[in-house]
């Protein structure tokens, strides 16, 4: 496990917990697959994948807004920025959990409905 050692840093008089970068991805797990600007795995795309539309399916059901916004620093964890056909494969991944892609601007972020404006 990692050591949370207190640290006093300079110029101040208030103690802080310090972690290496290192003990920090090892006490969350956090791997290659699930940082963005990386192709994730084909093992863990399906889980991260399911964990997004969880989260759309969640934000969606709250009520508080019609839509959901996911920010491309999200998108890039399953669709990196260079796949071809990406707005489809993000599209097609919507329509298959039940909500739709309202917009998309690469680069930026896609936007998510319950269901079609048509």
């Amino acid at each position: 496990m990692a050591d949370l050692t207190p640290v006093k840093r300079k110029n101040s008089s208030k103690m802080s917990m310090h972690l290496h970068r290192s003990e920090i991805a090892q006490l969350f797990r956090i791997d290659e697959a699930v940082r963005p600007y990386h192709n994730p795995s084909p093992r863990t795309l399906p889980s991260l994948m399911k964990i997004l539309a969880t989260r759309i399916q969640c934000e969606l059901k709250d009520g508080r807004w019609p839509h959901c916004a996911i920010y491309e620093q999200e998108l890039q964890r399953i669709w990196p920025l260079n796949q071809e056909d990406r707005k489809a494969k993000i599209a097609q991944f919507a329509t298959k959990h039940g909500f739709h892609l309202s917009f998309y601007k690469h680069g930026l972020c896609a936007i998510f409905v319950k269901e079609s404006l048509k």
